[in-house]
């Protein structure tokens, strides 16, 4: 029997299949957060509940905070900016979805959102930032990302944050449970009825990745898996982790 999982570590998965796996998710599905979330059933509560739990999290232990400008790292439809009060200064989203960024356009219309269609290569080659950063988002993205291309991104996200002001990045996403990674590479869900890739790296990994943050200035100040409720897989589990640094 084929092994659903590969634990070599350094396997690498094809982000043109993971577009088309979002693309395909938002045609079909009605509700861009079951879509982005990766929930097959409409019924299931599990992605508003989860929504629900993280966007209490942020609003609690990060906004207000006034006149910020917000990255949102692979963005989606928007969820996590229409989390955002009014106050914010700027905001700037990419995707490499066609679809879910074009779904975001039409959501929020304030001169305020900018929303992109690339992929981190893109993202990271274009330079697009002229801006300092207050407040930076990586959610759900980095399991989707190689680790050459998420040692660039998370460096570049630390060079980029404000050193004028308190400064602060969210990062949330699906772990491995076991002692090591855990990568699917374009398997076959009967969950989701279609080919998925996903790298499930581990907390130990993480920490190692996200050296950038640490060597400028910023601290874990929260870090800890969703409640057991809002948990549906044995292998891996949602953690989040919040930097901070002072100004």
């Amino acid at each position: 029997m084929k092994k659903k999982f590969i634990e070599k570590k350094n396997t690498k998965i094809d982000y043109s299949l993971v577009e088309k796996v979002f693309e395909s998710r938002l045609k079909k599905k009605k509700n861009p957060i079951s879509a982005v979330m990766l929930q097959n059933d409409e019924k299931n509560k599990l992605p508003e509940q989860r929504n629900s739990y993280e966007s209490s999290f942020v609003t609690q232990n990060i906004l207000p905070m006034d006149d910020a400008f917000v990255l949102d790292v692979g963005c989606g439809a928007g969820r996590v900016a229409s989390i955002l009060p009014n106050n914010i200064g700027g905001y700037f989203g990419f995707d490499a979805s066609s679809s879910l960024i074009d779904n975001a356009k039409k959501i929020f219309s304030s001169e305020k959102f900018s929303f992109s269609h690339m992929g981190v290569e893109e993202f990271l080659s274009a330079n697009v930032l002229d801006v300092s950063v207050d407040i930076a988002f990586i959610v759900g993205f980095s399991i989707y990302i190689n680790d050459e291309d998420l040692i660039s991104l998370y460096r570049y996200i630390a060079e980029k944050m404000s050193e004028t002001r308190g400064a602060y990045i969210y990062v949330r996403e699906s772990l491995s449970r076991e002692l090591h990674r855990l990568t699917l590479k374009d398997h076959y869900s009967k969950e989701l009825d279609m080919h998925y890739s996903a790298i499930y790296r581990t907390d130990s990994e993480y920490k190692q990745l996200f050296k950038p943050f640490l060597d400028t200035g910023f601290k874990i100040a929260q870090e800890g898996f969703f409640p057991d409720e809002l948990q549906n897989r044995t292998e891996t589990g949602l953690k989040y982790y919040l930097f901070k640094r002072e100004k």
